[in-house]
Order: C-alpha cells, then structure tokens, then sequence
C-alpha cells in the first residue's frame, strides 16, 4: 500500500469502520511509513476527541436563549 492508497483510509481506521483485511493492509504500512503514522496518530486523538465535545442542551428553551444570544452578539 502507498501513501496516496493509505491517507484517504487513516480516518476510518482511527474511527474503527475499515474491514479487517484493509486495517491489516493499513497496519502494515503504517509500521514502515513514519509519515503516515503521524498522521494516523492525529487523526486518532481528534477522533477520541470528538466523544468528548459537549452536546447541544437538549432544552428547547435554552437552545432558543443561546441562539438569541449569538444572534444579539451579531
């Protein structure tokens, strides 16, 4: 596998949806392509960072209350 081949698929692998056989196709690429695997490595924390951002208040009077404000603030 190429760089060209693996980066578009680094994503996905991070998030966990690649088959097996292309995880093993990326896993071994990566073990001998330390540029790819900083960028894998990246994606993964952005990945793992993305479970932590706070939702939207599921409250629709105060999602009404911060959309005035933005707006107010516009």
């Amino acid at each position: 596998m190429r760089c060209t081949d693996a980066s578009p698929l680094l994503f996905e692998d991070a998030a966990g949806t690649l088959t097996d056989d292309l995880r093993r196709e990326i896993a071994a690429h990566l073990a001998e392509c330390p540029v790819c695997t900083t960028e894998a490595e990246e994606l993964r924390e952005l990945w793992h960072g993305l479970g932590s951002v706070p939702l939207e208040p599921s409250d629709p009077l105060e999602r009404r209350r911060r959309f005035d404000t933005m707006l107010a603030a516009y």
